[in-house]
C-alpha cells in the first residue's frame, strides 16, 4: 500500500521508483524462493483529499485503476517527449520510473 496525498505526481512516482528499486534489489537476492512462490506483491495507490474528476482526455469517466494506468502510462509509450511539450527535463527519469513501478507491481490498483 501506497499512501499519498491528491493526484499521482511526478514526485510521487519518483518515490515510489526509488522504494520499488530497493523491493527489487530484495527480490534479487531472494531468487531462491519456492517454486511457484511470487515475491511481486500487489500493489494498491491509496490518494487522500483527491478531488479530480476521472475523465479520459475525451470526458469519458473511468474507474481509478484507469486513472493509474493512465497516470502510469504517460510517458512509457513515447520514447521522446512530445515537440512543443512544455516540460522536457528529466523526460528519461520519469519514463523510467513508471516502467520499474509496472514492472515490480503488474497487479496493481488504485
Amino acid at each position: 500500500i501506497f499512501n499519498s496525498r491528491g493526484v499521482i505526481s511526478d514526485t510521487a512516482v519518483q518515490a515510489l521508483a526509488l522504494a520499488a528499486s530497493l523491493a527489487q534489489h530484495i527480490h534479487r537476492q531472494h531468487k531462491s524462493a519456492a517454486p511457484g512462490h511470487s515475491l511481486s506483491p500487489a500493489f494498491l495507490w491509496v490518494l487522500r483529499d483527491f478531488a479530480l474528476a476521472l475523465e479520459d482526455t475525451s470526458g469519458n469517466a473511468i474507474t481509478e485503476k484507469e486513472y493509474l494506468e493512465q497516470t502510469l502510462n504517460r510517458f512509457t509509450n513515447v520514447a521522446q517527449p512530445p515537440s512543443g511539450a512544455a516540460d522536457t527535463s528529466n523526460w528519461a527519469e520519469k519514463r523510467e520510473a513508471r516502467e520499474k513501478i509496472m514492472e515490480l507491481f503488474p497487479q496493481r490498483s488504485c
